[in-house]
């Protein structure tokens, strides 16, 4: 009836496949976002040089997207990684 291949890839079923492709594209994503938000934060560190405190760039900081692409790119990350390995044990 059903092709036996679309169940089973190199020894694996096709649904644990897509769950572990699913959980590296989250962890690539956020690795991205953090990579992203990240090299913002390093940018915005210029700011210190030209005579910001570290309170004043701190308070500056919380307000651009930038802290929260790196936040929520290093927390999807972790996510990621953290399924990914539980998934590929079972």
């Amino acid at each position: 009836m059903c092709d036996p291949v679309i169940y089973n890839i190199i020894g694996v079923q096709s649904e644990r496949v897509i769950i572990i492709a699913f959980w590296v594209s989250v962890a690539l994503l956020g690795i991205l976002l953090a990579v992203v938000g990240g090299i913002g934060l390093i940018g915005y560190l210029n700011l210190t040089v030209s005579g910001f405190s570290l309170y004043e760039y701190w308070h500056f900081i919380i307000l651009i997207p930038e802290l929260y692409l790196f936040a929520g790119g290093l927390l999807l990350a972790v996510i990621g990684l953290i399924c990914l390995s539980r998934t590929r044990k079972k």
